[in-house]
């Protein structure tokens, strides 16, 4: 019997959630990168407004196009999903969590699967304020919503994967 069982939601907005975490609170380089957009959105109207010929005129907007595209491409990279899949969204995970593995069922009306991993598998897990990301590469994989333990608590959840996990590999992140 699982030591901690918890049921999530997978959906189109469960999707846009890891993305937009991933995008916000990723790698360093995806750290800076994202600084590097939120100042082209700020300085490309600044010189577009500021700009006494064309050629700063056009550099603006390409500099707020491209921050927009790349600020804006987790919502466009979902709906392109959803449309082309969208058995893809819209299905029940059911984590059950053990004491050297956890397992992963997934069910929908096309598809089910179960998935066993052992924590080592874990690249790391992140713990936010409504929900654990777990990353089984170096960008969150799955989700773990807190508001669907069946079994057990989000904090019985940490105190087994900090005690299982590296400390490196749990991180908090409660904004």
């Amino acid at each position: 019997m699982a030591l901690i069982e918890c049921r999530t939601k997978f959906t189109k907005d469960t999707f846009r959630k890891i993305q937009y975490f991933y995008l916000l609170r990723g790698d360093a380089v995806r750290k800076i990168l994202t600084g590097f957009m939120i100042i082209c959105f700020v300085i490309g109207p600044i010189m577009m407004i500021a700009a006494m010929d064309a050629m700063g005129i056009l550099l603006g907007a390409a500099l707020v196009s491209l921050a927009l595209f790349y600020l804006l491409f987790p919502v466009i990279l979902t709906n392109s999903m959803a449309k082309s899949s969208p058995a893809m969204f819209d299905y029940g995970i059911v984590y059950s969590f053990f004491e050297d593995h956890f397992v992963m069922t997934t069910t929908s009306d096309l598809f089910s699967s179960v998935d066993t991993f052992r924590y080592e598998a874990l690249f790391k897990v992140t713990e936010a304020k409504d929900c654990f990301y777990l990353y089984l590469f170096k960008m969150p994989s799955l989700i773990v919503s807190k508001d669907g333990f069946t079994t057990g608590t989000p904090e019985e959840l940490v105190a087994l994967l900090t005690g299982v996990l590296p400390p490196k590999k749990f991180l908090k992140y409660m904004k």
